[in-house]
């Protein structure tokens, strides 16, 4: 589970709304462009979750994208609350991915012996989202069934970009307004002036994590003051029309890790 940030700005009405609708036991979308903090909020609600136990699961290709990687890290959450059905099966499959239905009806079952609800978190849910309708991966298939499955039974928060999948309600994360900014940079110690307020807005459209690397350039540098350090950003826009030329030009592969490393803070 991602540690939750430091400070939330401007994430008081979307904090509330998704307490209040997973509080109700409903399956929530949380989406957002890349990089807005969709992951940040959702660590918010899943630090400040006093109903019961807290599960997060992060998909990421090649690694935890399988489901029988799901079973196993939920199985092990489920038998260390006390509910063991689907851990006794996974052990005594040895390993081999048990039945999708059985292990939905085992999961479901320990979910129910539970004497508190857990609020199940999972993150990176655009991995699972085929890039064409015919060339669906089967374990991405069954992975979407399987959480599918869960809805109803469980307070659900599912993270993404785009929703794709059934939820009972949808939530999106937006970019920060200049007073959300001003309010950020206040907390951080940083002194500015409206003006660099506007600058910066203007240049993230209001971002968080491009926000983000613009204050890491002015604590990185000595630049004097952090309208000294924004004047230091980038102005020409004349690597988009190149990048859009090369990026129709690679393969489905490449796109993709050039899209996660367009995003996510570690390799």
């Amino acid at each position: 589970r991602p540690a939750p940030p430091p400070a939330l700005v401007g994430r008081d009405g979307l904090l509330a709304t998704l307490r209040a609708e997973l509080g109700a036991g409903r399956s929530v979308a949380l989406v957002g462009r890349g990089g807005v903090g969709k992951s940040a909020l959702g660590a918010a609600v899943a630090e400040g979750w006093a109903s019961g136990p807290r599960f997060w699961y992060t998909f990421r290709p090649g690694l935890s994208d399988r489901l029988e990687g799901l079973l196993f890290t939920l199985g092990r959450f489920l038998h260390a609350q006390g509910a063991s059905a689907l851990w006794h099966q996974l052990v005594a499959e040895q390993g081999r991915q048990p039945d999708g239905a059985l292990a939905l009806g085992l999961a479901l079952a320990d979910l129910r012996a539970l004497p508190a609800t857990p609020l199940l978190c999972f993150d990176e849910l655009d991995l699972l989202r085929p890039d064409d309708a015919d060339q669906a991966r089967p374990a991405h298939t069954q992975i979407l069934a399987f959480l599918e499955g869960l809805r109803g039974h469980a307070p659900l928060l599912l993270i993404g970009q785009r929703a794709f999948w059934a939820s009972d309600a949808i939530v999106t994360a937006g970019e920060l307004t200049h007073a959300d900014l001003a309010r950020w940079l206040e907390l951080l110690g940083i002194p500015h002036l409206p003006a660099d307020v506007g600058h910066l807005h203007d240049y993230t459209a209001g971002n968080p994590r491009l926000a983000e690397l613009c204050v890491a350039l002015f604590q990185a540098g000595a630049h004097g003051s952090f309208a000294a350090a924004l004047e230091q950003l980038p102005s020409s826009h004349a690597l988009l029309p190149v990048w859009m030329r090369l990026e129709r030009g690679r393969p489905l592969a490449e796109r993709r890790l050039l899209g996660a490393l367009a995003v996510c803070r570690t390799p």
